[in-house]
């Protein structure tokens, strides 16, 4: 198969060079690769702390026609650091034009790595990605707060960056 075949949304929606940003993917990348619902939180730092700006999940549907959903959605705060014609180039939409919700549908069984990466592409579109940027992982369960813990753990070489803590509902 050659790259001319591959859908759309199997391609890097953006490149991410900077060291910090490349482990941020693979953290994101192993957790998406469980196959549990992921939700987060994203922290940016604002006038010397850090304020959540932004929440969103990332959830694969089994069955017939197999997918992934992106879901992202910026606080009031940060909401005008959104870049709506970015977004909408790397195939997010909204329900109606004034929503802060930004959603984005990964057909079939796309690779981890892939979905990670259009996941911070609409992040930092959104409300902005970069060193400063913290996460908070939200587990839906107990069994899924155990694994994303163990992930996490095994990527302690960026634990001043991430926040490594879980929660769940």
């Amino acid at each position: 198969m050659t790259n001319e075949k591959l859908p759309k949304a199997w391609l890097p929606a953006d490149s991410f060079e900077k060291e910090t940003e490349s482990k941020y993917l693979e953290v994101f990348a192993d957790l998406i690769a469980t196959g549990s619902p992921l939700r987060f939180k994203i922290y940016n730092l604002g006038n010397s702390s850090y304020e959540l700006s932004a929440e969103g999940s990332v959830v694969t549907s089994k069955g017939a026609a197999p997918e992934v959903e992106i879901s992202i959605q910026a606080t009031k705060r940060f909401q005008q650091k959104a870049d709506p014609k970015q977004l909408m180039a790397r195939n997010f939409k909204r329900y109606h034009p004034t929503s802060t919700k930004w959603v984005k549908v990964m057909p079939g069984h796309p690779a981890p790595h892939m979905v990670s990466n259009h996941l911070f592409s609409g992040i930092s579109h959104l409300v902005g990605f970069d060193n400063s940027t913290g996460f908070t992982i939200v587990a839906e369960n107990s069994e899924d707060k155990e694994i994303f813990t163990k992930i996490l753990s095994k990527h302690s070489s960026i634990q001043d960056e991430i926040d490594k803590s879980v929660t769940h509902f």
